[in-house]
């Protein structure tokens, strides 16, 4: 093996897939403020739900009879999984959706939510400081001196200090 291929995925690499996936997750925020704001716009049918089962509002009906039922142990823990799964797949999945209507999708944005584009730049920057200042620390440290900044520092003269017995 050489040097080369000793050192792992190159910082170039590493900066491609950090902006890849900051935009990947920019782009599903973008598509999740669009489809909200389709669901908002959407008209909803209107449905006549009729009586209540028992005829009262106030008091629905009982049909438990004392009949109390507990959850299992780790049923939360369950509830969690399934929610955080769904969610995860909404978010794939809007942000592949709403890649059709790009060209409703951003003016939208750059209208409505000036502030998501912006905030958008700003994180995409600090990817790219992120990946600046890396490539200047692997600079230094590849130089040899990685300690040293700038020109080398003059030495100043030593002073002597007078002992006792000189005076």
């Amino acid at each position: 093996m050489s040097a080369a291929e000793d050192r792992g995925m190159s910082l170039e690499k590493v900066a491609l897939l950090a902006f890849a996936l900051v935009t990947y997750f920019l782009w599903g925020g973008a598509a999740a403020i669009y489809q909200a704001h389709l669901d908002e716009t959407a008209v909803a049918p209107v449905v006549d739900a009729g009586e209540p089962p028992n005829g009262n509002d106030d008091h629905p009906a009982d049909d438990s009879a004392g009949l109390r039922i507990r959850p299992r142990r780790g049923a939360g823990l369950v509830a969690v999984v399934v929610v955080t799964l769904m969610a995860i797949w909404t978010f794939v999945a809007n942000s592949v959706v709403h890649l059709a209507s790009i060209h409703r999708l951003i003016p939208y944005l750059l209208t409505e939510h000036i502030w998501y584009p912006v905030f958008s730049a700003v994180v995409l920057g600090v990817v790219g400081l992120g990946y600046w200042w890396m490539s200047r620390l692997q600079a230094d440290l590849e130089s040899g001196n990685p300690f040293q900044r700038g020109r080398p520092r003059k030495k100043l003269p030593k002073i002597r200090i007078p002992k006792p017995t000189d005076l």
